[in-house]
């Protein structure tokens, strides 16, 4: 069935503090796994439960971090996020939930974060190293210095975004992130290009990209067995299943042709 998002992507903001608690999405049952992108100062991004997947900083005190979580039998009704950078600087916070996905050994197959200062547009976002079958991610956190509300918003082709959400310090910044997935795929992800729309000037960038493993699912051919047969002459077909429970046949011939269970 592959992977599917649980319930819809839940976002929190704020202009100035350490910490910031986002809802859970609805839905979410135990064995989902939790993705959350953390855009604010740089400084190290922690929540109880939660593990860091990456994180990477621009030349300004500006990070972006990725981190999930496995749910369990029980799940509090929202999560918060704290920075030690002490600076109360804003924060913005998404959270999506998916099923389906391959827990083992960890849920994340591959996954690239890099910080800059260029100004430059689009930025490209490259693929993360990933051979199993996976659910491709991409995250692009923008940094702009104004005197305005002019936060930042994205814009991509060929994916599906997630998550487009900013909040203006209230002071000379505004920070922005954006979130978006891609098609289900084995090997390395494509590298994706991600334009901000704002008119003000970019002071800082961290591209993300990550694959979360899909869960492959197989039938066991010890349940039974099927065979397809034709004879020449007078055709015919003979389907057999022998399940562990009994035995069933079907079979079609020439003339007089008859089907049996």
């Amino acid at each position: 069935m592959g992977i599917t998002q649980r319930g819809s992507t839940t976002n929190a903001t704020t202009a100035t503090a350490n910490s910031l608690a986002c809802n859970k999405p609805t839905g979410v049952v135990s064995g989902d796994v939790l993705l959350a992108l953390v855009t604010t100062n740089a400084g190290n991004i922690t929540s109880p439960g939660w593990t860091k997947i990456g994180s990477d900083v621009g030349t300004n005190p500006f990070g972006a971090t990725w981190l999930y979580k496995v749910a369990g039998g029980s799940e509090s009704s929202s999560y918060t996020f704290s920075n030690d950078s002490g600076t109360a600087p804003p924060i913005l916070v998404s959270i999506t939930a998916w099923t389906g996905v391959d827990t083992t050994g960890g849920p994340v197959g591959g996954s690239t974060i890099t910080g800059s200062a260029t100004s430059s547009e689009p930025k490209n976002i490259p693929g993360c190293t990933n051979t199993p079958l996976a659910l491709p991610f991409y995250s692009r956190s923008c940094r702009v210095s104004h005197a305005s509300s002019d936060i930042p918003t994205f814009t991509a082709s060929g994916v599906t975004e997630k998550a487009d959400t900013g909040v203006y310090s209230g002071a000379t910044v505004s920070y922005g992130h954006a979130i978006y997935i891609a098609t289900e795929a084995t090997g390395n992800p494509p590298s994706l290009n991600v334009t901000e729309s704002s008119t003000s000037a970019e002071t800082d960038n961290v591209v993300a990209s990550l694959t979360l493993k899909t869960l492959v699912t197989s039938v066991s051919p010890s349940a039974g067995v099927a065979a397809i047969t034709a004879s020449g002459g007078s055709p015919s077909l003979t389907l057999t299943e022998s399940p562990a429970a009994g035995t069933a046949a079907a079979s079609v011939g020439g003339p007089g042709a008859s089907v049996g269970i």
